[in-house]
């Protein structure tokens, strides 16, 4: 008997039940046509079987198809919010670290606690040193270093190069003159993202040595010298001549020489940088109150693009012509002065070393003083022979420009008690027409009327000759090529947050012992006795409206306070510290003229960077502290160095080895 296939809505004949589940239509509306048939030969009996088999079967493909989109779509979704919520830290957590999230934070704080401690100890010892140095008679005895065990104070600073490779100094080649040679060189660095390293200055005489002098300068990289193959700086493009301003002197000022009443052109040029990063030169041309004097002037003003070269838009051109530099009174010839800047930045010249003589530039003619000291130290004095023969002579000559030394690797924070400016000076020997230079690097505070404290043995170079005329034109930090560590940023190296909590500490002690006092004072009135009170006594005041001066003297003076603490405003920046606090030798500190610090109060000088706010730093700018004319002990200055007055090089060295075994003066 022949079986015939049941209908799709029908129960199987196999089910014990022929309603329930099945008789409902949901299985075989959907998986009806997955059922077998019975026979599988034999042809349907109705016509449109095999059309409705095939219309179930398209059902259910489109139902499986959205119900996988949807899971698609959903599982996307929720893997993209995870995604974007893991990268802005919307969720908080990571799935990955759960189990250790807990060990990690511990390790961290830990980390940081002891990454805080560290950083406390070192600013603990900071204050007092600090401490030390401004209580101390000759607070250089205490800064200076000296690696050589079996030195001597005849000995030299033999000084080797950081950068080129066998340590000599690096030849200048401002390209080929066919009428003189180029000598007085000076370079200053560009910006580090700039093609070219450096900018170089030379000298040049057409007319040779006694009548007119011209200025050239050009872009300067490093090259290989033909054949031998030494590193050495040279002029990328051609050299051009500065056009600067020029003028006779007038009749009758030129009485010793009077060849030089004519135009002179531009004579031994000094290149540097301000503490603002103004590239200024001071050179020597006919004077318009004497017959030979120094002017200044701002580079950007006649070398075209420099301001955008050295990234300096904010900073305004101040001499955009010559200007002549001030003096109380002019010699007929003057030579090689240069210009530093104190604590506040206010700018000064000098006009001699040995026969010192200081003033301030923006003071009106009629308002020129002589700031230094007029005595001659013995440090200076002692290195000038005694000659008998008159064709003999030596003489003490200023060389180079000024520069601020912080003695102490970086970030140790700089202040008037560990800073100081150091200039070159040259001793030149003459026999007849032999000329001979030594050279010394020379210590003075960093705090008007910059007292000499200091200097160092002849400074020697490697790979030059000392049977030669050599001497030093100029000098500069090259932080931009040569630093080996990140640049001052206050909020992070200034310690403000130490200070902070050693002078809220200091606040609390101070109020409780007030207390106190006031108690025992009550006691003392009724007996008619008053107790003396002591630094902390008194220093109940912030630390901000306080005399900081007398507040740091009264705390070195005091024996009575050990714990007492120097405040941010006289540790960090040490703006306001009396003469007696700062770095200087036992002499030139009962030396200090008191029409000095009335000077320093009468000066209508404006700081030239005064309190200045850094952009990212929520902290004021230490003044002391700037890229251009400030650096540590572990910074590169490149010195250039003329030769014969016919050729020229540059020396990169560490100022730590400058500056090594001081002779301290007056010592």
């Amino acid at each position: 008997m022949d079986y015939q296939p049941l209908p799709l809505n029908s129960p199987s004949s196999d089910s014990p039940e022929s309603g329930g589940f099945l008789s409902s239509g949901y299985i075989t509306n959907y998986f009806g046509f997955l059922r077998p048939a019975r026979h599988q030969a034999q042809s349907p009996s109705h016509p449109w079987h095999s059309w409705l088999t095939g219309l179930a079967c398209l059902k259910f493909r489109r139902r499986l198809k959205r119900t996988t989109r949807l899971v698609l779509l959903v599982s996307i979704f929720f893997v993209v919010i995870f995604a974007l919520g893991r990268y802005w830290d919307w969720l908080g957590i990571d799935l990955l670290t759960i189990p250790s999230a807990k060990v990690s934070q511990i390790s961290e704080s830990e980390q940081d606690l002891d990454l805080r401690n560290q950083e406390r100890a070192k600013f603990e010892a900071h204050v007092n040193l600090t401490r030390q140095l401004a209580a101390h008679e000759s607070p250089l005895s205490l800064l200076r270093y000296c690696s050589n065990s079996r030195y001597k104070p005849s000995n030299a600073n033999f000084l080797v190069s950081a950068v080129v490779d066998e340590g000599t100094l690096a030849r200048m080649d401002f390209g080929p003159s066919p009428k003189a040679p180029r000598y007085n060189p000076n370079i200053l660095p560009f910006p580090k993202v700039y093609k070219h390293p450096y900018i170089g200055f030379a000298r040049q005489s057409p007319q040779r040595f006694l009548f007119h002098h011209e200025v050239v300068w050009c872009e300067m990289d490093w090259v290989e010298s033909p054949v031998i193959g030494r590193k050495m700086l040279a002029c990328v493009g051609k050299e051009t001549v500065l056009n600067l301003d020029e003028w006779a002197t007038q009749a009758g000022v030129c009485k010793l020489y009077k060849y030089l009443a004519l135009k002179q052109g531009h004579t031994d040029p000094r290149v540097l940088f301000s503490p603002l990063g103004e590239p200024l030169m001071v050179v020597g041309t006919n004077g318009l109150s004497n017959c030979m004097n120094q002017f200044v002037i701002d580079l950007r003003a006649v070398i075209p693009g420099l301001n955008w070269k050295m990234k300096l838009h904010g900073v305004p051109i101040r001499f955009k012509r010559l200007t002549e530099l001030p003096r109380p009174k002019y010699n007929e010839v003057e030579k090689n002065w240069f210009l530093m800047w104190d604590e506040s930045n206010v700018e000064y010249v000098q006009h001699e070393t040995e026969q010192r003589s200081i003033s301030a530039v923006s003071l009106p003619p009629e308002k020129q003083v002589n700031i230094a000291l007029p005595a001659v130290q013995k440090c200076l004095s002692s290195l000038k022979k005694t000659l008998d023969s008159k064709q003999e002579a030596n003489d003490i000559h200023q060389a180079t420009n000024s520069l601020r030394v912080t003695l102490c690797d970086f970030p140790c924070i700089p202040t008037i008690h560990n800073t100081v400016i150091i200039e070159l000076i040259h001793v030149k020997y003459q026999n007849r027409f032999e000329f001979f230079y030594r050279r010394y690097a020379i210590i003075m505070n960093a705090t008007a009327p910059f007292n000499i404290i200091g200097r160092t043995g002849n400074l020697m170079y490697a790979g030059t000759d000392e049977n030669v005329m050599l001497y030093t034109v100029s000098m500069t930090w090259d932080h931009e090529h040569y630093q080996q560590h990140q640049d001052w940023n206050e909020t992070v190296h200034g310690g403000h947050w130490f200070f902070e909590e050693v002078e809220e500490r200091e606040r609390k002690v101070a109020h409780a012992m007030s207390g106190n006092m006031n108690e025992d004072d009550e006691g003392e009135r009724a007996i008619g006795k008053k107790r003396k009170r002591t630094l902390l006594h008194k220093r109940v005041a912030p630390a901000d409206h306080m005399d900081t001066s007398r507040s740091v003297a009264n705390a070195l003076s005091s024996s009575a306070v050990t714990v007492s603490t120097l405040s941010t405003a006289s540790l960090s920046t040490s703006l306001k510290t009396s003469s007696s606090t700062i770095i200087t030798s036992s002499a030139s500190s009962q030396s200090t003229a008191t029409p000095t610090k009335s000077k320093a109060v009468d000066s209508p000088l404006k700081p030239l960077m005064a309190n200045r706010p850094i952009e990212g730093q929520s902290f004021t700018q230490n003044p002391l502290v700037n890229k251009y004319y400030h650096g540590w002990l572990d910074d590169m200055i490149m010195i250039n160095i003329g030769i014969n007055d016919e050729d020229a090089g540059v020396l990169h060295i560490r100022a730590r080895d400058m500056l090594e075994c001081i002779h301290v003066c007056n010592e």
